[in-house]
């Protein structure tokens, strides 16, 4: 293998340039940015790695030229075989370090030698000190190779500035980016890197002049975007903030029943606010838990709902089990805090055996007691609601827990079409097949079990229906 030809650089290259030339393969060559390819990736990677490593010592190097692969071989310079996984390997060359760059190369006996190339330098046995990070002591991320996985497996958005001590504008804007990334900690990744010690990734991104800041979104498989914009904390951002996902649901009076009723096994969480638009930490908090919590908003000007769970200040968090709180978050509204709190009230709200809740239209379209359903529905027709037959019903639930039935309570004057469809108030009905059996025990729940442990066993006088009935709301004329 031509060494020289592999880096692209000529036989008489300098280490300054041979240094190049594998930085820029080597960002080539990423497996996160091969995911299709990445066992050839490696491979090259690998490839690049042995020819970097030859060409930069200059015994090595001075054989090779001579004598090629074989004079290495038999003049006992056995080549370095790099072991463990690519992540352990690429930290090897490029350890989490800003500036200068590093790496270890392991010798016989499992001893090993660290080295660290200045720009331009020679080889030396240890670090020299370096100038402290740009924004070190801050929460800005230092971006360079070593760290440069975390920007290629993101699942956040990141604000990365690019920039060089050089810079005056570079310096100006320094405040205002150590604002943002405070303000955004946990939201919003905001990094810095310094292109006088990451030249590589700079061209890499097209950087041509400093500062450059450039949006990466959440979502790997988009394009990075070259913002352009007021360079103020507000205007960035705003920026980055529109661009966020968000899965936060806006409540109010007429939609607050279908919130609690939409994924009933899900827990929620509301925020009651009185800003116009949706906090950046709740978007985040929104996404992290996607499918797990529901989040709703709660304007201030609501005022019956504010009303109805005793909000006395903004913000506040509460978190619900259907429509009754069963805890109202206390602490500071930090992303660690809020998300110990969110999975602790998970934990202890989960549910436990089955549940009995209203039928309605959304559940029923959700899957509830729907055509496709082999279980059975155990349906209670009430006039208003009735705490005597919702214990009952749980009751029941709970006796039954391991059998395939639910239970479930139906308004008659909401879904009068519904009930018309069957006999007596309570049924135990099997929607796929359209039939059913009325129940005839009142509130004895004795009559009820046992009439239950029948059916379930094969019993009951089975009617039929001509088609499965519908969940339509009546409305109500003004």
């Amino acid at each position: 293998e031509d060494y020289y030809k592999l880096l692209g650089v000529p036989r008489n290259a300098d280490e300054k340039t041979i240094k190049k030339a594998f930085k820029k393969l080597s960002l080539k060559y990423h497996p996160d940015k091969n995911k299709e390819n990445k066992k050839e990736a490696e491979q090259m990677f690998m490839k690049i790695a042995n020819a970097y490593e030859v060409l930069t010592d200059a015994e090595k190097r001075k054989i090779y030229d001579q004598y090629g692969e074989e004079g290495l071989k038999n003049g006992g310079h056995q080549q370095q075989q790099h072991q463990g996984n690519f992540d352990d390997i690429f930290s090897q060359f490029f350890g989490g370090g800003g500036g200068g760059f590093q790496f270890n190369f392991g010798q016989g006996g499992g001893r090993q030698q660290h080295f660290h190339f200045q720009q331009g330098g020679h080889q030396q046995a240890h670090q020299e000190p370096k100038a402290a990070p740009f924004y070190e002591n801050t929460d800005v991320y230092n971006l360079d190779f070593g760290s440069l996985k975390n920007l290629y497996r993101r699942n956040e958005i990141w604000m990365v500035e690019f920039y060089s001590l050089k810079s005056k504008a570079c310096e100006e804007l320094k405040d205002e980016w150590i604002n943002m990334a405070n303000k955004l900690y946990g939201i919003i990744k905001v990094a810095g890197v310094n292109c006088d010690d990451e030249e590589e990734l700079c061209e890499e991104y097209d950087v041509k002049h400093h500062p450059t800041i450039i949006y990466f979104p959440d979502n790997t498989a988009l394009n990075y975007e070259v913002y352009k914009g007021p360079k103020t904390y507000q205007a960035m951002s705003d920026f980055a903030v529109a661009r966020m996902q968000s899965f936060v649901r806006i409540v109010n009076l007429k939609n607050i029943n279908s919130f609690f009723e939409e994924e009933p096994e899900q827990a929620k969480v509301i925020l009651f606010t009185n800003k116009k638009s949706t906090p950046p930490l709740l978007k985040a908090l929104s996404k992290e838990f996607k499918g797990k919590v529901i989040f709703g908003e709660i304007r201030s000007s609501e005022a019956e709902l504010v009303s109805r769970y005793n909000i006395k200040e903004f913000p506040t968090i509460i978190g619900l089990s259907e429509e009754n709180e069963k805890e109202r978050y206390s602490g500071e509204y930090k992303r660690d805090l809020l998300e110990r709190w969110i999975r602790g009230f998970m934990y202890n709200n989960r549910s436990q055996g089955t549940k009995v809740r209203e039928l309605t239209r959304i559940l029923n379209i959700g899957g509830k007691c729907s055509s496709g359903s082999s279980n059975f529905c155990f349906l209670w027709f009430i006039q208003k609601s009735d705490d005597k037959q919702k214990e009952i019903l749980k009751t029941l639930a709970q006796t039954f827990e391991n059998d395939p039935i639910e239970f479930y309570w139906v308004d008659k004057s909401r879904y009068p079409g519904f009930v018309i469809e069957f006999e007596g108030d309570i049924v135990a009905y099997k929607p796929k097949r359209k039939r059913y059996v009325k129940i005839d025990c009142d509130m004895d729940v004795k009559c009820l079990t046992d009439q239950l442990s029948n059916i379930l066993s094969g019993g009951g006088d089975m009617k039929k229906l001509d088609v499965t009935p519908e969940l339509l709301e009546t409305k109500r004329e003004l």
